[in-house]
């Protein structure tokens, strides 16, 4: 995922992404994390995979807010 997606908060504390349920609403959910490079954040647990969460705005958003997702797909060519 990309690392702008996940809030790391104080030491101590566990790292969060806004996750958005099937109804539009957010929820701040605890991960936890694997492997990291300069751009992405591996999850390892804490969200379903396919789970939908926010990746900008993060400091905006609070519990339980309603939101409209713009999803954007992605896809690769074999060549």
């Amino acid at each position: 995922m990309p690392r702008e997606a996940v809030l790391i908060g104080a030491p101590g504390t566990d790292p969060l992404v806004v996750a958005i349920d099937s109804a539009g609403r957010v929820h701040r959910q605890p991960v936890k994390l694997g492997l990291q490079s300069d751009r992405t954040i591996e999850i390892s647990s804490g969200i379903d995979a396919g789970q939908l969460v926010a990746t900008s705005s993060l400091n905006d958003l609070a519990e339980g807010d309603m939101v409209s997702p713009q999803v954007e797909t992605r896809v690769a060519l074999a060549r």
